[in-house]
């Protein structure tokens, strides 16, 4: 709950002993307490001597707080929503990824929720050095090491897809467009060979599918229909020799490859197919919209496209970091409802003290509730301060039938004065809007008090009985924050509804 911090009456004299009014007969005074010569005392005239007044004070302290709950309870609300908003993002990407398992694995959520969480652990169990500065070359390492652990699941998961989950009967996961550019090749590099060894037409080839023999996991079907080839040629020649099996799948580059951008180093190291120097050239050209050739100028290694840089995190990565987004939001948000229904509470019971006859089951987060509350505020602040008018005017009048009592107080506070430190002295000159309220007599005072109540209609302030000179400045101060923070709460809001238009386009799968 925002609160400005308001500086006590200080008297100006260090007076300890509470002036107080006994009925409105008479003015009487406190013993006075020891005084404290280095210290600066409060005093105040109104605790005891006008109930109506610090009733009036209360009521508009609690109506000043009711637009801070409404903002709480707006607050919260946005964030129920965020939190929904972000659970809706992270089961669609969680189902996007997932869809990437779907001509593999059985059940693709399964497997997928498996891979986050042997991600999930293996995190938490390498984090270390927390408390490290985020430098360039910090971010860069934590990228690494999260690439490292990401490739790692990745790489078994592609290359033993059963460890991972129940995998479709003779199902592989795709290659590169690089690999089987490079498998291509050496397919037909080997059946010309053996077609010329044989004396047979070079295009002659097994009739088996680019998909079938792109899979290694249907090598056997690969080996049957090269048999069946070599059966009929009817050659009297014989040839030894099988043809190449499919290499293994490899995840997609973005998912295995993380590209320093400092020194343009390929972590952790160059995939297979594009090792060998000589390939380079020759892949880009046979293959210009392979992975080599989008990744890489001109398949050179040591100059990455502006594209290959856009990448920085995994599918794991990005799961697990949606996770933890989820996670806090959630946390946060039961955080801020379990502390507004405490707040709520503590200020229900304020207005209970009252006894206005004000239901304790009252729910300001309903409109209805709230204003009829407010409502009922207002009038009893009306009332409390005609109240204290009465009372300011009696006691003005006592004052005047008893100067006696008025000297007196002014020659205590005179004493209090004398005894004062030269420090608390100097405390007391820079507090010169103190110093005034201090100065003044309590019908002053209440005066004072009673104009900042009317002036402050809405109740745009926190007064006190020291501060009521100060009311046009802090009402002031009040509009510019409640208008910086309505245009926050509308922008919030701007915010979380294109969050609600973009949700499809979010969620879109690659």
């Amino acid at each position: 709950m925002k609160s400005r911090k308001y500086i006590p009456l200080v008297c100006a004299l260090a007076m300890v002993g509470v002036i107080s009014t006994s009925g409105y007969a008479a003015i009487s005074f406190s013993s006075a307490k020891k005084v404290q010569p280095n210290s600066v005392s409060v005093v105040s005239y109104m605790d005891e001597n006008n109930p109506s007044l610090k009733r009036a004070l209360d009521i508009h302290n609690l109506l000043h707080e009711m637009p801070d709950l409404m903002d709480m309870v707006q607050t919260s609300d946005d964030m129920k929503r965020e939190s929904d908003i972000t659970k809706k993002q992270s089961k669609s990407m969680n189902k996007c990824y997932a869809k990437k398992m779907a001509d593999v694995f059985k059940d693709p959520d399964q497997a997928w929720g498996k891979m986050l969480d042997a991600y999930a652990q293996k995190r938490q169990s390498t984090t270390t050095d927390q408390g490290r500065i985020q430098t360039n070359k910090g971010r860069i390492d934590d990228a690494k090491k999260n690439m490292s652990l990401s490739r790692d699941i990745m790489m078994d998961v592609y290359a033993n897809p059963s460890n991972w989950g129940d995998v479709k009967q003779g199902q592989s996961f795709p290659l590169w467009q690089d690999q089987v550019s490079v498998f291509e090749k050496e397919w037909n590099d080997f059946y010309n060979k053996m077609n010329s060894e044989l004396g047979v037409p070079l295009s002659g080839r097994p009739r088996v599918d680019e998909k079938t023999r792109q899979n290694a996991q249907k090598y056997d079907v690969v080996l049957k229909a090269h048999q069946d080839y070599l059966k009929s040629l009817n050659s009297k020649k014989t040839f030894k020799g099988v043809p190449p099996k499919a290499p293994k799948a490899l995840p997609d580059w973005k998912e295995v490859v993380y590209i320093d951008p400092q020194t343009n180093e390929v972590y952790p190291e160059m995939p297979a197919v594009w090792k060998d120097p000589s390939m380079r050239e020759e892949l880009v050209k046979e293959n210009p919209e392979g992975e080599l050739a989008r990744v890489f100028n001109n398949g050179d290694v040591s100059k990455p496209t502006e594209t290959a840089f856009l990448r920085n995190q995994s599918d794991l990565e990005k799961g697990y970091n949606m996770r933890l987004m989820v996670d806090s939001l959630v946390k946060s948000t039961l955080s801020l409802a379990d502390s507004f229904k405490e707040i709520q509470q503590d200020f229900v019971q304020r207005v209970l003290a009252l006894n206005l006859g004000v239901n304790e089951d009252i729910d300001l987060s309903d409109g209805r509730q709230y204003s009829e509350l407010q409502k009922q505020l207002r009038s009893e602040k009306d009332r409390a301060i005609a109240e204290a008018q009465k009372y300011i005017e009696k006691l003005e009048k006592q004052d005047a039938e008893h100067p006696e009592l008025v000297k007196r107080r002014q020659k205590i506070q005179d004493h209090k004065q004398a005894l004062l430190s030269e420090s608390a002295q100097n405390e007391l000159r820079q507090m010169n809007g103190i110093i005034q309220i201090s100065q003044m007599s309590p019908v002053m005072q209440q005066k004072m008090v009673v104009a900042a109540l009317k002036k402050d209609v809405d109740a745009l302030s926190h007064l006190t009985e020291t501060n009521a000179m100060e009311v046009d400045q802090m009402m002031q101060e009040s509009l510019s924050t409640r208008k910086l923070m309505v245009g926050s709460q509308q922008q919030m809001k701007t915010a979380f509804d294109k969050q609600i238009r973009d949700l499809p386009s979010l969620t879109q799968c690659d």
